[in-house]
C-alpha cells in the first residue's frame, strides 16, 4: 500500500486557527494536548505539546483573538519559572453571536415572497456564520411560517434594482397580480402587459414583504412589491433626482399598510390606552392633539387608503374624524359588513 502523505508542518499554524474557530468558544475550550489530537484526527498532523505552544503564541502575536482562561507558574527542570497557559480559544466577539443569528433568520421566515429554496440556502449560509456549537440548531429552523407563493425571480429583482441604483439606471418592468389559478400574472394595459419605466431610490421591508421605492417620471414617489415584479431590466442612465434619506423614512411612515395614494393630514379618536397600538402603526410621527376622561384625539400624516384600513382594523375603539371621506368610507363599509353579517 503506498505510503500515506502527512501534512507539511509549516501548515500547523493554519490548522490550529482553524481547530480554534471551529471548535472553541468561551464556554468551550481545548487543552494544548487535546488542539494536538484535534490535529492528528481532523488533518492527519502530528505534532507535539511545545510545537503547539509555540504556535498559539505566533497567532496571538499576530493580532488573532486567541485567548486562554488559566495561567500557572511552575519550576522547569533547569530550576527556571515556567508559564503554563491553559483552556485555549478563539474569541468570537467579533463575529455573530447565536441571538444575533436567529433574529436574522427569523426576519427571513417571517419575510413573504422569498423563494423556499433560495430562503433555505439563505438560512444555512447564516448558520455557517455562528460556531460549531450553534450551526446545527440554526440549521433546523428552516420550516416556513405559512405556505405562500413566492416568485422564482425574487432574488434576480433584488439583484437588478441594487445595480441599478448604484449605477443611476432607470428600470423597466411588467407588474403582476395573482389570478384565480394562484399564478402571477402581468397587468395589461388595453390588452397589452403594462410597462412600468421608474428610477429605483431604495428597498425596504414593511409587514414582512419586501418593497422597491421609487421615483416616478412624473415626479414624486411610488413604490411596488419586489415579489410581484416580472420580467426586470435596467435601463438608460438618468439624471437622478435628488431624494433625501427623510423624504424616503417620511414616505415609508405615511404608507404604514404600503397603500398608494394621495396623502393627508388624518385625525381620530380613541382611549389613551390605545396609544401602544398608534405606536405600532405610525411610530412616533402623531401628535395628541386632545385629552380628556381618557379619551384622546390624534393627528397623523398618512395615506388616505392606509388611514381608512386602519380605521375598519381597529373600528371597535377607533372613530375616525377627518377627513370626511374617509369617515364616510368606513361607516358605509362597516354598515354594509353589518348588513351582510345580518342576513
Amino acid at each position: 500500500m503506498p505510503e500515506k502523505i502527512r501534512q507539511p508542518k509549516k501548515l500547523a499554524v493554519v490548522y490550529i486557527l482553524k481547530i480554534l474557530q471551529d471548535y472553541t468558544d468561551r464556554q468551550n475550550t481545548l487543552t494544548q494536548t487535546e488542539i494536538a489530537e484535534k490535529l492528528l484526527e481532523d488533518y492527519d498532523m502530528q505534532l507535539d505539546r511545545k510545537s503547539v505552544r509555540h504556535n498559539l503564541s505566533m497567532l496571538m502575536e499576530a493580532g488573532y483573538p486567541i485567548c486562554f482562561k488559566e495561567e500557572a507558574t511552575r519550576i522547569g527542570a533547569d530550576g527556571a519559572e515556567q508559564t503554563i497557559k491553559s483552556d485555549w480559544y478563539y474569541d468570537h466577539d467579533d463575529h455573530f453571536d447565536r441571538s444575533e443569528l436567529r433574529v436574522m433568520i427569523d426576519s427571513l421566515l417571517y419575510a413573504n415572497g422569498l423563494p423556499k429554496g433560495p430562503l433555505s440556502r439563505l438560512i444555512g449560509k447564516i448558520a455557517d456564520l455562528g460556531s460549531s456549537f450553534d450551526r446545527d440548531s440554526l440549521r433546523k429552523n428552516k420550516t416556513v411560517l405559512n405556505t405562500r407563493p413566492d416568485n422564482k425571480q425574487m432574488f434576480y429583482n433584488v439583484s437588478v434594482i441594487t445595480e441599478a441604483v448604484e449605477k443611476g439606471l432607470n428600470i423597466r418592468f411588467n407588474y403582476g397580480s395573482r389570478a384565480i389559478d394562484g399564478r402571477l400574472h402581468p397587468k395589461e394595459d388595453n390588452g397589452v402587459p403594462k410597462l412600468f419605466t421608474v428610477t429605483p431610490q431604495k428597498m425596504v421591508l414593511v409587514n414582512g414583504r419586501y418593497y422597491l421605492i421609487a421615483s416616478k417620471a412624473e415626479g414624486g414617489l411610488t413604490h411596488f412589491r419586489v415579489d410581484r415584479i416580472m420580467n426586470i431590466r435596467p435601463g438608460e442612465k438618468v439624471r437622478r433626482r435628488s431624494v433625501r434619506q427623510d423624504d424616503l423614512r417620511d414616505y415609508v411612515s405615511e404608507h404604514p399598510y404600503m397603500w398608494s395614494g394621495e396623502v393627508c393630514h388624518g385625525s381620530f379618536r380613541c382611549p389613551e390606552w390605545f396609544i401602544p397600538d398608534i405606536t405600532d402603526i405610525f411610530g412616533t410621527d402623531y401628535t395628541i392633539m386632545k385629552r380628556e376622561n381618557g379619551i384622546i384625539e390624534v393627528s397623523v400624516r398618512v395615506g388616505v387608503k392606509d388611514l381608512e384600513l386602519w380605521g375598519m382594523h381597529y373600528c371597535d375603539q377607533v372613530e375616525i374624524l377627518y377627513p370626511s371621506e374617509v369617515r364616510e368610507a368606513v361607516a358605509k363599509t362597516l354598515k354594509e359588513s353589518a348588513e351582510r353579517y345580518g342576513r
